[in-house]
């Protein structure tokens, strides 16, 4: 399939057209790097459900009429469904990562290798190790979390790319993985919010910009701040975040509520498999 000959993103909630995501094939909880994988790595990760709600995932992609780059399943990186972590595209850049996590590192040099096969030009941080779903684009803003995968160093080397953007750094416990998982907003106008996982400034910084739906300490555990936006008010959702899901509506949002319960096992969820390539 034909990748977009220029990535583009200007935010996180333009109309998505062309995504990459990588089937979970191979997801296991092999090595606990998070709160949410010590819960279940007793019971572990079920791989043939896992690709069952990876794919109803997908069927919405085709409904919407998005066009769906997969990514080839290397069987020794159990964590390669979370695409999102790869890197960012913002504007016209498409920026490649460093992962923190050393059973993660490798997934960057499979991605670098899957962009050079489709011609498109990338720029790879050095200068510390920045994720994916750390950063979070905005109108003209670029939120990035100063987490437990994403470093100060890191985040400065971003902003020299995009002197023309507000980069701002937001702390957040390294317990909460990246800031998507506590932050997202899925409009200019709406996000979702954990404030709990961050300083009482950046909370009511954050409210002041955005009409905030908070979410409960449950809530943000089972991923529920971590939607997917798709564009023109349409979002995906887990269909167990029913309450959330209330609120998105009564918002003037159409969801798309899907099961993900085997890939939010290992920490991640609709944002955190998805690598959106461009937006319009």
């Amino acid at each position: 399939m034909k990748v977009a000959s220029m990535p583009q993103v200007k935010t996180d909630f333009d109309t998505l057209k062309e995504v990459i995501v990588c089937s979970p094939r191979a997801m296991e909880i092999q090595e606990i790097i998070n709160d949410t994988q010590e819960e279940y790595a007793g019971s572990n990760i079920d791989k043939k459900e896992a690709v069952k709600q990876h794919n109803n995932m997908i069927e919405v992609f085709a409904r919407e009429q998005v066009k769906v780059h997969t990514l080839a399943v290397d069987e020794a990186l159990p964590e390669q469904v979370y695409t999102r972590d790869l890197g960012v595209v913002i504007d016209n850049i498409l920026v490649v990562g460093k992962m923190k996590q050393n059973i993660r590192k490798k997934e960057t040099e499979v991605f670098k290798g899957w962009l050079k096969e489709h011609g498109i030009k990338y720029y790879e941080i050095t200068k510390g190790a920045l994720e994916g779903g750390d950063v979070v684009i905005s109108k003209n803003n670029i939120y990035v979390g100063q987490s437990g995968r994403t470093e100060a160093s890191a985040i400065e080397e971003l902003a020299v790319l995009f002197p023309g953007r507000s980069v701002e750094k937001v702390p957040i416990e390294d317990k909460y993985l990246h800031l998507d998982c506590v932050f997202n907003p899925f409009s200019e106008e709406y996000a979702l919010l954990y404030p709990d996982a961050m300083s009482e400034e950046w909370a009511d910084t954050l409210r002041s910009r955005y009409k905030c739906i908070e979410v409960t300490e449950e809530e943000q555990f089972n991923l529920g701040v971590n939607i997917f936006s798709i564009g023109q008010k349409t979002v995906i959702s887990q269909d167990k975040c029913k309450r959330i899901n209330k609120e998105l509506r009564n918002a003037g949002f159409t969801v798309y509520e899907v099961s993900f319960s085997e890939i939010i096992k290992s920490g991640g969820c609709f944002r955190c498999v998805t690598f959106p390539i461009s937006r319009q």
